[in-house]
């Protein structure tokens, strides 16, 4: 089934992560900037592309990018929690009809 969406895209464009690793702190800064999104045409749908993104929909739902990251931790730490402390968001203006993923 297609579906046709008001998409009021937002873009992070700065996540500040916080992780408590046994007793001391560390910060992770991630930048997302809107130059690594493009938007393209595919069967009368607007594709979302992400510079090293991926996307992880499931068949027929908005298929938008994604995008993991990995930390490495020291094996004999244990992490006490992870906290986003700061995050930063760009509405981009317009109406798109979101290319639904494929199988």
């Amino acid at each position: 089934m297609k579906r046709s969406i008001f998409l009021c895209a937002v873009v992070a464009t700065f996540l500040s992560l916080s992780t408590t690793v046994s007793g001391s702190e560390t910060n992770f800064v991630l930048y997302f900037s809107p130059a690594d999104f493009s938007f393209e045409k595919v069967d009368g749908f607007d594709q979302v592309k992400m510079e090293s993104g991926i996307s992880s929909a499931e068949p027929g739902y908005p298929s938008l990018p994604t995008r993991f990251v990995q930390i490495a931790i020291p094996r004999d730490v244990e992490v006490e929690g992870v906290e986003v402390i700061s995050s930063k968001r760009q509405e981009l203006s317009g109406t798109y009809s979101i290319y639904p993923a494929q199988c």
